[in-house]
């Protein structure tokens, strides 16, 4: 690398490969922070509050690296902060572990997806990989970062390119809008200060500069570098708005799979904003039983009115199940796989001593038994 690469831009370069891993590289913070506030709102969050803020702290950052020759986190803030020093420590260690937790994570299910590998090789090679660099030291680590760095802009500029050509009236048209919702301002804020806790992890980068304005301007340019791939991004996302907003995150159901997944209880009688699954709720045994009375309901044969000229009258919307043991129990207990205690349901026809035709039910004994007649 040239003189004049590793002294200007390449502080940004590392930067902006640092923050994309488990940042917007999945597009999941950019519709949080930016589109969620419309398309122009969104690009204004990012052009004016986040961008600035990562500059402006970076110019600061870099010329205070150069003063005091504080070229890793930990004697950067022993000299910024004092004694506190170890409070950025333990939330920089946490950052780590859970940066390393999600790109680890997201490694695995793509070569899973993409390759039928086992999910832990891409965890694996992904931590050999992080070892390796460290291993090899600051140099291959800025060799490493810059290529990087290269290749993503290429990649976003490929798929900026083709979201243009495949949905450029969509995007026009959402930009056009011009469809700004407050917050627009605070959010961009916030996401701008969410990333300055990255800076101490590359001020590594910066110890090739050597006068205040080489300092200046590279801090200057590490705000556009970071964020140009994001703008390019936002702007292909932008075609899918309004819709991309209820685009559920990873793990979550979609709206629609949640409403079939949901019925409403007709157990409780209560509301469907109450309702469970039924699966919760009900025995297997007993939603057979329901099926089965369904069934026999919607029979042909179950009953007339009507149709048959009135000669049979009309059967219920739902009958009583058949039951072929019609023993009465002694103690009235219930039944699990009918729901109901026996004395309480009707005796089947087949299970009667006499012919169907010539009996007549005219009530029961003390221990349940129908008494019949004909």
């Amino acid at each position: 690398m040239t003189s004049w690469f590793r002294r200007y831009p390449l502080p940004g370069f590392v930067f902006q490969s640092i923050i994309i891993a488990g940042g917007y590289g999945t597009g999941r913070e950019l519709v949080e922070f930016f589109l969620r506030f419309g398309p122009l709102g969104g690009l204004l969050g990012m052009l004016l509050p986040s961008m600035l803020l990562v500059s402006l702290t970076s110019m600061a950052s870099f010329e205070f690296v150069r003063v005091f020759e504080t070229y890793d986190y930990r004697t950067f803030f022993q000299r910024l902060l004092g004694r506190g020093w170890f409070a950025y420590e333990i939330g920089y260690l946490s950052a780590v572990l859970l940066i390393l937790a999600v790109i680890g994570s997201a490694a695995g299910a793509f070569l899973l997806e993409t390759f039928g590998l086992p999910h832990w090789v891409g965890v694996v090679g992904l931590l050999l990989t992080i070892g390796f660099l460290v291993f090899k030291g600051t140099g291959t680590i800025e060799r490493f970062f810059s290529g990087w760095s290269f290749l993503l802009y290429g990649v976003y500029i490929v798929f900026f390119a083709w979201s243009i050509s495949r949905f450029g009236g969509s995007i026009g048209a959402a930009l056009a809008s011009g469809e700004v919702r407050e917050g627009w301002a605070l959010s961009g804020f916030r996401y701008g200060v969410l990333q300055l806790s990255l800076i101490p992890a590359m001020l590594f980068a910066t110890r090739h500069i050597r006068r205040r304005r080489e300092a200046l301007w590279a801090g200057a340019l590490t705000g556009p570098i970071a964020m140009i791939p994001a703008i390019l991004f936002f702007v292909a996302m932008s075609g899918q708005y309004p819709g991309i907003l209820d685009r559920p995150r990873a793990g979550q159901p979609s709206a629609r799979t949640a409403r079939l997944k949901r019925v409403p209880d007709r157990v409780s009688g209560r509301t469907p904003r109450h309702a469970h699954r039924v699966g919760d709720r009900l025995d297997p045994r007993l939603q057979r039983t329901d099926r089965r009375r369904v069934r026999g309901a919607e029979s042909p044969h179950a009953g007339g009115g009507a149709a048959d000229g009135g000669r049979h009258p009309p059967a219920p919307r739902l009958r009583p199940l058949q039951i072929r043991d019609h023993r009465p129990h002694r103690h009235g207990l219930r039944r699990p796989e009918l729901g109901l205690p026996l004395h309480l349901r009707p005796p089947p026809a087949h299970a009667r001593d006499v012919p169907t035709a010539q009996a007549a039910h005219v009530g029961r004994d003390r221990v349940g038994r129908p008494i019949l007649k004909g």
